[in-house]
């Protein structure tokens, strides 16, 4: 199964600044969103979060990789802590012009792709936009 991907939503902006530099936080901690939405409980959350502190690990992963949360649910909070839509690239996959327009390598890298084209804007999906 593919992962989801995180939609961005197209906005204006100087051309000269990144892409991800724009993004904003709604303001909620990833954990507490799980928790709020009945992904995991208060105890799993601390349980998680000294985990984090021990590892450095950012605390999605340390979930994901513990069994507590899927990709899904995951991608659905972030999806909600960085006020982004979801895209499933298998079912609606990208747009074969914009990818002949890219370097695939630095897209690999970066985990972004570009996806359609709305207003003149380029939408990309993200893996993970905190990172």
């Amino acid at each position: 199964m593919l992962k989801p991907l995180l939609l961005s939503r197209p906005e204006p902006a100087n051309d000269d600044q990144p892409f991800f530099s724009r993004l904003v936080r709604c303001g909620y901690r990833l954990g507490d969103l799980l928790v709020a939405g009945g992904a995991i409980d208060q105890g799993i959350l601390r349980l998680a979060l000294a985990r984090q502190h021990r590892t450095r690990a950012p605390l999605g992963a340390v979930l994901r990789e513990n069994g507590l949360i899927d990709d899904a649910t995951l991608a659905r909070a972030l999806s909600r802590q960085w006020n982004i839509g979801l895209v499933d690239l298998a079912s609606a996959p990208p747009a074969q012009a914009l990818l002949a327009e890219v370097q695939l390598q630095k897209c690999l890298r970066v985990l972004c792709i570009p996806w359609r084209q709305f207003a003149g804007r380029t939408i990309v999906v993200v893996a993970d936009p905190g990172e």
